[in-house]
């Protein structure tokens, strides 16, 4: 996973993240990429509740200062991303 890239990434690489996975689970991954050195972008995959159930999580990478995007994959395709 995660955690295993960041022994490969050096500082300044950036790294983009693309999950459907709601929990938390990978977010020990996004923190030793930052703690590498990597910039990462995370565009989390919604299921049509406007990114509802990525809350925390998003909440949780706005603190650690990631850039993320919620993609709601049911949503009409001239509107799918959403701030």
């Amino acid at each position: 996973g995660l955690r295993r890239l960041s022994r490969a990434v050096r500082r300044g690489d950036a790294v983009s993240v693309i999950t459907a996975a709601p929990d938390d689970a990978w977010l020990d991954g996004v923190r030793a990429l930052l703690w590498r050195g990597a910039q990462v972008d995370a565009f989390l995959l919604g299921r049509g509740d406007n990114g509802a159930a990525f809350a925390p999580v998003a909440a949780a990478l706005a603190d650690l200062g990631v850039t993320h995007h919620i993609v709601d994959t049911f949503a009409d395709p001239g509107s799918r991303l959403a701030a």
